[in-house]
């Protein structure tokens, strides 16, 4: 995923946006570990979205299809 190729331990944000380009949703202060999942409870309708997640030292951005 997006977050297991940063740093071991990090916080940052993910946005969540439609592919309008619209945030359907945004979560600053999320905290990882390397091999822990982090779930986003999104109340959309299906459909590819587009997740950005940005730390002080990376930001990386990937497709999601929510079915």
């Amino acid at each position: 995923g997006l977050l297991n190729s940063t740093e071991d331990s990090s916080e940052g944000e993910v946005k969540i946006f439609d592919l309008m380009g619209r945030i359907v949703k945004q979560v600053p202060n999320v905290e990882w570990n390397a091999g822990t999942l982090v779930q986003i409870p999104l109340m959309e309708q299906h459909g590819i979205y587009i997740v950005e997640v940005t730390s002080d030292v990376s930001r990386q951005v990937g497709k999601v299809f929510l079915k």
